[in-house]
């Protein structure tokens, strides 16, 4: 199996681990893999107020550094969303700090206040 399609496989795991822990009512909301003009987006939640982009990463912390980028390019297809990274592991807080100036939330963290 190439490097790419373990990735791809991982990332699909990433986002069902993901769903599944999300609560009740905004798993019923959520949809995956949405094509925008910049990528697909793993998973959002749209209400009538706001939308909640997340993107799942698995792997070393390199991929955080392209969830960051890949997030605010999603938040000009979105104006009105919320933006949440999801890995695997704990996110170290140099990587965290640097999330929070752009107002990118971890969602492991988070996920009893969505």
């Amino acid at each position: 199996m190439s490097r790419r399609k373990f990735n791809e496989n991982s990332e699909r795991e990433a986002v069902k681990n993901l769903l599944s822990s999300l609560p009740e009512r905004l798993r019923t909301e959520a949809e995956r893999e949405i094509e925008t003009e910049f990528g697909r987006i793993d998973v959002i939640i749209r209400n009538k107020t706001k939308h909640i982009l997340i993107e799942a990463k698995v792997g070393s912390k390199s991929v955080l550094k392209s969830a960051l980028g890949q997030l605010l390019f999603y938040k000009t297809a979105f104006p009105k969303s919320d933006l949440y990274i999801y890995w695997e592991k704990e996110i170290p807080t140099k990587y965290m700090k640097v999330f929070e100036k752009y107002g990118i939330r971890d969602l492991r963290r988070s996920i009893n206040y969505l």
